[in-house]
C-alpha cells in the first residue's frame, strides 16, 4: 500500500494503491491527503465489500456492444471499423459471457498467449490496447474498481522496417508514372508526403492555385494543416482540373469517379518499369519524411508537415540512419527537370 502525491493543472491530487486478497490492485485518487490516508488505513476486506456494492457487474458483451456504441458516436469511423474487427470475432467469443468481476489478469494472459500462436505481436498488442480502453469505459460507469488488463504485458514487437527510396529511386518514379492514369497522385505524394487517404478525399474547395497552397481537411487525427504547392503540383492540379469529368467534387478520379482505394497493381507495374521492390504510397510518405530530415529541417516541422499528433511518431524519421540519403540538398523538390505532365495516362486500372 502506498500513496503517490501527482501534481496536475488543477492542483495535487492523493493516488492510493492497495490489492485485495486475490491480488487485484484497487486504485483510488483522492484531492485530499486526508482522504487517501483514511482510505489506506481502512481494513482491505471494508474496501472490497464497499466496492462490490457499488459495482454493477455486467457480462463483458454487455461492456463491449455499451463500448462500441461509445466509440461510433465519439471517434472517426475508421478507429470504429479497427476496434470492431478486434472486439466481435476475437474478443466476445473468449470472454462474452463472462462477469467483469470473473475475468482476471491470469486469464488474458491465457489469451494473450493463445493469439500470439497465430498472430503478429502487434495484433496482440490491439487486443490488450483495447481491453484496457473497455476497462477504463467500464470504471468510469461503475461496472469495475480495477484495470484488470493493466496488469498484462503488452508484446516485444518487432521494429517496423523503415522504406525509404534515394532521390534518384523517386526521380525516376515519377519518371515512369507519367504513362499511368495515377501520376497526379503519385506526385502529390511524393512532394507533400500526405496520407492516401488524405489524398483520395481532396476536393477543389481545399486546392487555392492564387494562394499556391492545398488544405488538408480530412486529416486522420483532425489535425489539419496547409501544404504549399511546388511548380510541379500546381501544374499537375491544374491538368486534373481541365480533364475533370465534372461528376463529383473530388480532385482525383480514374475514369470519371472518385479513387476510394490505393492503386496498388498499377503501383506495382511502376515499380517493375523502375526496377525496385513494389511499393505503396505509404512508402512516398516515409521516403519525403526521411529526405526532410536528411537536409537538416527541424524535428518539430517535420511532425507539422506529416499532420503528426504525437512527437513520437515523427522520431523515427529524425533518429533513423540517414547516410544514405545526404545527397537529397535540397528539401524533397524532385522531379524539376522532367517534362510537364503530358497526355498519356492509358493505364485502364484502379488497382
Amino acid at each position: 500500500m502506498a500513496i503517490t502525491r501527482r501534481d496536475g493543472k488543477r492542483g495535487p491530487t492523493y493516488q492510493v494503491d492497495k490489492y485485495g486478497p486475490d491480488r487485484r490492485r484497487i486504485r483510488r485518487s483522492f484531492k485530499r491527503k486526508k482522504d487517501a490516508l483514511a482510505f489506506d488505513k481502512a481494513p482491505i476486506d471494508q474496501v472490497v465489500e464497499a466496492l462490490s456494492e457499488q459495482v454493477h457487474d455486467i457480462t463483458f458483451a454487455e461492456l463491449a456492444d455499451n463500448y462500441m456504441a461509445w466509440v461510433k458516436t465519439n471517434r472517426a469511423y475508421k478507429t470504429y471499423h479497427s476496434y470492431y474487427h478486434h472486439v466481435y470475432p476475437t474478443l466476445v467469443p473468449v470472454f462474452g459471457s463472462l462477469r467483469l468481476s470473473q475475468i482476471s489478469a491470469n486469464m488474458i494472459e491465457q489469451h494473450k498467449s493463445r493469439r500470439a500462436e497465430s498472430v503478429k505481436a502487434v495484433t496482440v498488442n490491439m487486443d490488450l490496447t483495447i481491453l484496457r480502453l473497455m476497462w477504463k469505459h467500464a470504471i468510469k460507469h461503475g461496472w469495475a474498481h480495477a484495470n484488470t488488463p493493466q496488469e498484462v504485458e503488452k508484446l516485444r514487437e518487432r521494429e517496423p522496417e523503415h522504406k525509404a527510396f534515394s532521390r534518384n529511386d523517386v526521380e525516376r518514379i515519377l519518371e515512369v508514372s507519367q504513362r499511368y492514369w495515377v501520376y497526379p497522385v503519385v506526385l502529390t505524394v511524393a512532394h507533400t508526403g500526405m496520407r492516401q487517404q488524405e489524398a483520395f478525399g481532396l476536393v477543389w474547395d481545399d486546392v487555392d492555385f492564387d494562394e499556391g497552397v492545398i488544405f488538408i481537411r480530412n486529416a486522420k487525427n483532425y489535425a489539419n494543416r496547409v501544404i504549399n504547392m511546388t511548380p510541379q503540383i500546381r501544374a499537375a492540379l491544374t491538368r486534373c482540373r481541365e480533364t475533370h469529368s465534372g461528376a463529383h467534387e473530388y480532385v482525383f478520379e480514374f475514369r470519371g469517379r472518385r479513387i476510394k482505394h490505393g492503386p496498388y497493381k498499377t503501383l506495382v507495374r511502376i515499380a517493375q518499369d523502375v526496377g525496385i521492390p513494389r511499393f505503396g504510397l505509404h512508402s512516398l510518405r516515409h521516403t519525403f519524411a526521411t529526405h526532410l530530415a536528411a537536409v537538416g529541417v527541424d524535428g518539430h516541422r517535420v511532425q507539422k508537415s506529416l499532420g503528426h499528433k504525437h512527437y513520437a511518431s515523427t522520431r523515427r524519421y529524425m533518429d533513423y540512419d540517414q547516410s544514405g540519403y545526404r545527397s537529397a540538398n535540397e528539401a524533397v523538390e524532385y522531379g524539376r527537370s522532367l517534362p510537364s505532365l503530358q497526355s498519356g495516362g492509358s493505364e485502364t486500372e484502379n488497382g
